[in-house]
């Protein structure tokens, strides 16, 4: 069993705490709406989970999902003990069944259109298994004691440290998982020539370049420039351009009181007339009516 943590979820910490021998524990049923992660420091510890008995040894974490029953269903010596946190995520954390096919779990290492500047639906995954035995068993519990010391003595910006610290834990439990399932994590090396790409893109935008400009600047071909940027974005080099020009042209029309001419001319077009007809086609209005659009909002604001 195998769970899918979106990049973009926030995890908020509710409560951690080192659980330590049987009391609280042995055939004392608990179930709240948060996931709960554990981590055992010394085993055996003896956790039922509805109603499935299971015995972790030390080094092993297990991910319980919100309302999911637990209890200890053996007495445990009084030294075997676990780390523990309860958190929650404001994306589901989804599911998967353990015969994950590669070219799923290929799909989670895959960058996506967040390396661009235009919005995304897009996002990373993390591969997180429910039931783990970790090899870096001591790295992960000084995470796990960095994080309850900020909840045990909370100041300043101590929930967004315990975020990062938790998903500095989910991170190396995913990272590790892969490794241990024998997946590649290293992206191909046509994608080091990716940023590079998207980079000239962004700064280049507002002006017409030429396929020359693009293979001298690059030391590459055009069409190699073309497919490496299609593989990873998702679109082609000139939809991309064009979106560029369009969210420059929605801030100047935002921002300033510059004619509908000369905001065509600094995004990179010379026909004024040309640029509206792009405008309306990508935002859906024309450049006039988002201006005043955008007027009306703020007035009402006021």
């Amino acid at each position: 069993m195998f769970f899918s943590l979106s990049s973009r979820a926030y995890l908020e910490v509710k409560w951690a705490n080192i659980h330590k021998g049987n009391p609280l524990f042995y055939q004392t049923m608990h179930s709240n709406p948060q996931y709960n992660l554990i981590l055992v420091i010394d085993g055996p510890v003896y956790l039922e989970v509805d109603g499935e008995r299971t015995t972790l040894q030390s080094g092993e974490l297990m991910l319980l999902a919100p309302w999911q029953k637990h209890q200890g269903w053996q007495r445990m010596e009084e030294h075997s003990g676990f780390f523990w946190v309860q958190f929650t995520s404001d994306s589901d954390i989804d599911p998967i069944d353990d015969e994950v096919r590669t070219e799923s779990e290929i799909r989670l290492l895959a960058p996506d259109m967040n390396d661009l500047r235009t919005p995304s639906g897009t996002h990373s995954r993390l591969l997180i298994p429910q039931r783990f035995q970790t090899a870096s068993r001591f790295e992960i519990m000084i995470l796990f004691e960095k994080l309850l010391r900020e909840t045990e003595r909370p100041q300043g910006y101590f929930r967004i440290r315990v975020a990062v610290l938790l998903w500095t834990i989910l991170e190396k439990l995913a990272d590790e998982t892969l490794q241990h399932r024998n997946i590649d994590s290293a992206l191909p090396a046509s994608f080091l020539t990716y940023p590079r790409i998207v980079n000239l893109l962004e700064e280049s935008y507002f002006q017409e370049r030429t396929k020359d400009f693009y293979e001298i600047s690059l030391n590459l071909t055009y069409e190699y420039v073309s497919n490496v940027f299609k593989k990873y974005a998702g679109i082609i080099l000139t939809t991309y351009l064009q979106l560029l020009r369009m969210q420059h042209a929605q801030n100047q029309l935002r921002q300033t009181t510059d004619s509908i001419q000369q905001i065509a001319h600094d995004v990179g077009y010379d026909d004024p007339y040309y640029f509206s007809k792009v405008f309306k086609k990508t935002v859906g209005v024309t450049p006039t009516e988002y201006r005043n659009r955008d007027t009306r909002s703020t007035n009402a604001k006021l």
